[in-house]
């Protein structure tokens, strides 16, 4: 389990000398913030609206941490990199995860929809824990479970659209993040993505869309900005709408997106899936 930006509870024959992988602590901290990206966002949604100021990221980890996909990574690598990955983990969240709103929690909780029915039921445990004690919990816990317990695949109700930041907050995003590429890639790839499947345009060109999205991140930075990043815009961009994508439970492996006749990778919302 991650506590206080700790991983321990670790196996009782597991150290340095016994190490089951060489992998590294940024690759298992990526997989696992990609495997859980869904829980984060609604439940970090639901406690930024309802609980406690104390209350947050550090539950969220903790949470996810003692979870058994989780728990598999983190055995893989050495035990003295157990803290690296921790700090890794609640670093990628927090620079992603800056600007939630409500577009990226619907959406989330829209892909959660097309998952088996104890990954929900696990989360909402969760929240329900986690606000124990709150006079929130049973407005937050009945506002989550009418939307996450559906029984269809879809919300029923358009994802409310949040205005792309202005230029004071990308002028904060700049002086807070260390990437804010990235940062607005993810959150324009969400908007873009929820306006899609608001106007019922499920099926589209991966490509046309993309550059869509570089032409409108790219209006956050100036010329000199750019020129400064060099190869790191075009990599950071790249990985910003990767979890974009993923927010929408949209991946090559789960045929997220496929390819045409003509080569061309073509998205389908129709394939949501978290798993």
């Amino acid at each position: 389990m991650i506590d206080n930006g700790k991983v321990d509870n670790m196996p009782s024959d597991y150290s340095d000398s016994n190490e089951i992988s060489t992998a590294s602590s940024k690759t298992i901290a990526t997989e696992i913030h990609a495997y859980y990206i869904h829980e984060i966002v609604v439940a970090l949604g639901c406690l930024l609206r309802w609980s406690k100021p104390n209350k947050g990221l550090d539950e969220v980890v903790k949470w996810i941490a003692s979870d058994k996909f989780a728990l598999s990574k983190i055995k893989s690598i050495a035990a003295s990199k157990k803290e690296e990955v921790s700090r890794l983990l609640t670093d990628s969240i927090r620079e992603t995860q800056y600007r939630l709103d409500v577009t990226a929690i619907k959406a989330s909780i829209r892909t959660l929809l097309h998952s088996s029915q104890s990954k929900r039921n696990n989360l909402m445990k969760f929240v329900e824990a986690i606000l124990a004690g709150d006079p929130s919990q049973a407005g937050a816990v009945k506002t989550l479970r009418d939307d996450l317990m559906k029984k269809t695949i879809e919300l029923g109700y358009p994802i409310p659209i949040m205005p792309q930041p202005t230029s004071a907050q990308v002028a904060e995003i700049n002086k807070q993040q260390k990437n804010p590429v990235k940062l607005l890639s993810v959150t324009t790839t969400i908007r873009k993505l929820a306006i899609k499947l608001n106007q019922g345009e499920l099926v589209f060109d991966k490509q046309t869309f993309e550059l869509g999205i570089k032409n409108e991140v790219l209006k956050f930075f100036t010329e000199e900005e750019t020129k400064k990043l060099g190869d790191l815009f075009p990599k950071h961009l790249q990985e910003g709408i990767a979890l974009g994508f993923l927010n929408f439970g949209l991946c090559r492996r789960n045929n997220g997106w496929h390819k045409d006749s003509n080569g061309r990778d073509i998205v389908d919302l129709n394939n949501s899936s978290p798993e």
